[in-house]
């Protein structure tokens, strides 16, 4: 198909991928193939070898009326620098800022007037989906997990740029898309444009819904009492010490996350693994991070967790703290938010593969201090403050199908506009 010789040097390599795995039911998108228009398609690129202060880009952004910044998984040494360049740029550019939960940004909401933490949720109504329609796409770093947004931007095709100073391609789109190899702190000191009188009723529509969305948010999640995998994202994010350390593990643990996590000002650094390994060493790392370090929180599911149990050896030698929020739902609970679950049988042995294990046997087996949570309050109570030593487990039990059932009937209606009582409340 061809060559490139930047940023590694290596063939072309077209991706046309057929249908979404596991399930047999009829994918209308992807019985033909349609035509490929490649003059379309390079139409967007401009060479690489351009340099930055060469490019048209700040202009084009500074004229957008429409423009949205996408803050997608993130780690940074400097987490308040990097929130604070994205900040500058949103507020220069009067654009809102799309906060993946996986990036510093959520816990440090204040620098941030614009921050849309709700967009997943937004954009399950398609009548806002619609009208928040974007013409140009500032990407940090890889794409948030949300499949949501992720299908949105591949339905409107707006111009992205890409603002990353690696060598990786992060357009997983394969859209009309420009690389600036350039960290967003590097854009910020670079960024000289005037700040020029802006029609806002775009960037105040997104807030406004935003607002709303986590308004409906908070009172649901207030009246529901009984153990709700979804909920403990939400208190987490209200309930952690400043600064607390959280390795969040794959499937449901990271999906909640990114639907209910408030913004906040608590400093939180989360940690992950994403990508196709991902559930490979969740406790070893989340240990890891632990360790001679500041008491520090895992949350996982209990196949991730099972998965990397011989991880709890190092727990003579373990100097630190990790507690250790152990979701157990008997199973992979994300399988049961697909539509492989309408096949029973295979579906419960082979997807939702359920161990039947007791973690009070397992925790006694290396050692390790476990709690069964029975209430919201006990929770509350075990969060904070933190132990500053040793490991614990604090399991708690919930229904898996019930648990995604709760999710698939109520994460459309956040965005709708509804009464206190509108909920469901498995």
């Amino acid at each position: 198909m061809g060559a490139i010789a930047f940023p590694t040097p290596g063939v072309v390599h077209l991706n046309f991928p057929f249908r979404d795995p596991l399930a047999p039911t009829p994918q209308a998108n992807t019985e033909t193939l349609q035509a490929f228009d490649w003059q379309d398609f390079f139409a967007f690129i401009s060479p690489s070898s351009i340099p930055l202060a060469s490019l048209p880009i700040p202009q084009a952004w500074q004229s957008c009326q429409r423009g949205i910044i996408v803050a997608g998984i993130a780690h940074s040494y400097a987490p308040k620098a990097y929130c604070q360049a994205i900040a500058t740029l949103s507020q220069s550019l009067q654009y809102p800022v799309l906060a993946e939960a996986l990036s510093p940004l959520r816990n440090y909401a204040d620098l941030n007037p614009y921050l849309i933490s709700t967009y997943d949720l937004i954009l399950r109504n398609e009548k806002l989906a619609q009208q928040l329609a974007p013409e140009i796409v500032i990407q940090l770093g890889e794409l948030p997990t949300s499949k949501e947004l992720r299908t949105w931007l591949e339905t409107i095709q707006p111009h992205r740029w890409i603002v990353d100073s690696s060598a990786e391609n992060f357009d997983s789109l394969h859209g009309k898309s420009i690389h600036l190899r350039i960290s967003v702190e590097q854009l910020e000191s670079s960024f000289n444009c005037p700040l020029n009188p802006k029609d806002n009723s775009y960037l105040q529509q997104w807030c406004d819904e935003d607002l709303r969305v986590r308004q409906n948010i908070n009172r649901t999640m207030q009246s529901i009492d009984g153990l709700l995998e979804s909920k403990v994202a939400w208190l987490l994010s209200q309930m952690l010490p400043p600064h607390t350390s959280i390795f969040i593990a794959n499937s449901m643990s990271v999906r909640n996350l990114e639907f209910f996590w408030l913004p906040g000002n608590s400093g939180i650094t989360p940690y992950f693994n994403r990508g196709a390994n991902g559930i490979d060493g969740t406790l070893s790392t989340a240990l890891g991070i632990a360790y001679r370090h500041r008491s520090s929180i895992l949350l996982t599911g209990d196949l991730a967790l099972l998965h990397d149990t011989n991880g709890f050896l190092i727990q003579q030698n373990f100097s630190g703290h990790l507690t250790i929020i152990l979701i157990n739902n008997n199973g992979g609970g994300i399988f049961e938010m697909l539509p492989i679950a309408q096949f029973e049988p295979p579906f419960e042995e082979f997807f939702a593969t359920p161990q039947n294990l007791d973690f009070v046997k397992l925790c006694q087996t290396y050692n390790v201090e476990h709690k069964l949570i029975s209430s919201w309050e006990q929770l509350k109570q075990l969060l904070n403050p933190l132990p500053e030593t040793g490991i614990r487990v604090l399991e708690i039990k919930c229904d898996r199908k019930a648990d995604s059932r709760w999710l698939q009937e109520n994460l459309k209606q956040f965005s709708m506009f509804l009464g206190k009582n509108d909920f469901g409340n498995d």
